[in-house]
């Protein structure tokens, strides 16, 4: 799938966004007992609002979560500790076929409006206001 130039830097802050999740999991989370569905649920929210470039880009991943299989813990019984959560988490590749499986053929309005507010740069995905996407 051709993705336009306007929406590439949008649809690279969404790729990111699990992996920038992970690596919170990895720094600021651990949990001795095994995670329930409902409670990995809420830890991959709490990350990717967290560590995401924009609150945008945290809540279109959520979104594709919920609408596509593409995040094993988020429907299934993979990751049980903090440790396989972050690994689902980097696992998890997001592009613009998932993108329209989880939005719809006009996903690119949904992604859009982030590309005013994220932009790539030489050292990763920065934030409009120039702090670094991982808080």
């Amino acid at each position: 799938m051709d993705i336009p130039r306007s929406t590439s830097g949008a649809v690279a802050a969404v790729a990111v966004t699990p992996a920038l999740a992970a690596d919170y999991i990895d720094r600021h989370l651990w949990t001795r007992s095994a995670l329930t569905l409902s409670a990995r649920r809420r830890l991959i929210a709490h990350a990717l609002l967290r560590s995401a470039p924009s609150r945008g880009a945290a809540q279109l991943v959520l979104q594709v979560f919920r609408r596509t299989s593409v995040c094993a813990a988020w429907h299934s019984t993979v990751g049980h500790t903090t440790d396989e959560l972050a690994a689902v988490l980097r696992d998890t590749v997001i592009d613009g076929v998932c993108l329209e499986q989880a939005l719809g053929p006009h996903w690119r309005r949904a992604v859009e409006p982030l590309t005013a507010t994220v932009e790539p740069s030489s050292e990763g995905i920065r934030c409009e206001s120039g702090t670094d996407a991982q808080r």
